[in-house]
C-alpha cells in the first residue's frame, strides 16, 4: 500500500483501505483526496466499493495536528464531498468495521449502504466533549438513525458497543471476531449477483433524501464544522 489509502481492485471489488494507523486513520486533506480518487477509479472499473481499515482505529475523525496548522475548512469541505460521492455513486458501498469508530469516522459509515462490524468494536460521537458538533457527518448519519437515539448518543458523547450501533441504525449487522471476513465475502458475492442497472437505480431511490440534504446543507455544515473547530474553546480542549 502507498500513501494514506490502499486502493486494490479484484474481482469487481474496489477495496479502499484506510492505511494510516500511526495517526489512528485520521482524516487529512491527503486521505480524503485519495478517497475521492479511489471512488473515481472504482466507478470506472468495479462493481462494488469496500471500505476497510488497518490498525486499532477504523477512523478517529479529523487530523487534529493538521487542523491546528491549517484550519478545518479544507477537511470539512472534502469530507462533505466524499460523503456525497459515496451516496451518489451507482456502486454499492460497503464498510467493514474492525476497530473503534469516533467523530468523523461516522461520516464514512453514514455514506455506506451496508456496514458490517465485528461484535467487539466500540463507537463514540466525541464532538460535544470537545466543544464541536457532528455537523458534516449529520448529512448522512442522521438518515440512518432514529432521532431519539441520535440525540442521546450525540448529546451525551458516551461510548457504545456494536450491538447498540445496530439498534441505532449505524451498523447493518455484526459478526463474531474473525468471522467478519466470511460475512463480508458472502455479502460481496450477493451484491455482485445483482444487475448494475438495478443496483444503481435502487441506490438512487434509497439515497434521494440524503442527496437533497447535501445539496441544501452541505456547504453550511462544512462551514459550521470549520467555525467550531477553529474556536478558542475547541482548540483548548482538542490540543490539551
Amino acid at each position: 500500500m502507498n500513501g494514506n489509502l490502499g486502493i486494490v481492485e479484484s474481482g469487481g471489488i474496489m477495496k479502499l483501505t484506510l492505511n494510516s494507523p500511526g495517526d489512528r486513520n485520521a482524516l487529512t486533506v491527503k486521505m480524503l483526496t485519495e478517497l475521492l480518487n479511489g471512488i473515481d477509479r472504482a466507478e470506472a472499473t468495479s462493481r462494488v466499493i469496500l471500505i476497510d481499515s488497518l490498525g486499532e482505529m477504523f477512523c478517529s475523525g479529523a487530523s487534529l495536528p493538521e487542523v491546528a496548522r491549517k484550519g478545518m475548512q479544507a477537511i470539512a469541505s472534502l469530507l462533505v464531498d466524499v460523503q456525497r460521492r459515496l451516496s451518489a455513486s451507482p456502486l454499492p458501498v460497503v464498510s467493514v468495521v474492525r476497530a473503534r469508530v469516533q467523530a468523523g469516522g461516522f461520516g464514512l459509515l453514514g455514506a455506506s449502504d451496508i456496514v458490517l462490524s465485528r461484535d467487539d468494536v466500540l463507537f463514540q460521537f466525541t464532538e460535544v466533549r470537545n466543544a464541536v458538533a457532528p455537523a458534516v457527518i449529520s448529512l448522512n448519519i442522521l438518515h440512518r438513525m432514529p432521532s431519539r437515539r441520535a440525540a442521546e448518543l450525540m448529546l451525551t458523547g458516551r461510548e457504545f458497543d456494536a450491538a447498540e450501533a445496530v439498534a441505532a441504525g449505524i451498523v447493518t449487522r455484526t459478526a463474531v471476531g474473525n468471522e467478519i471476513d466470511a460475512a463480508v465475502e458472502d455479502l460481496l458475492q450477493e451484491l455482485l449477483s445483482g444487475s448494475p442497472q438495478g443496483l444503481a437505480e435502487t441506490k438512487q431511490i434509497l439515497n434521494r433524501r440524503i442527496l437533497e440534504d447535501h445539496d441544501a446543507l452541505g456547504q453550511q455544515m462544512a462551514a459550521t464544522g470549520a467555525r467550531l473547530f477553529n474556536s478558542d474553546e475547541a482548540q483548548r480542549l482538542l490540543l490539551a
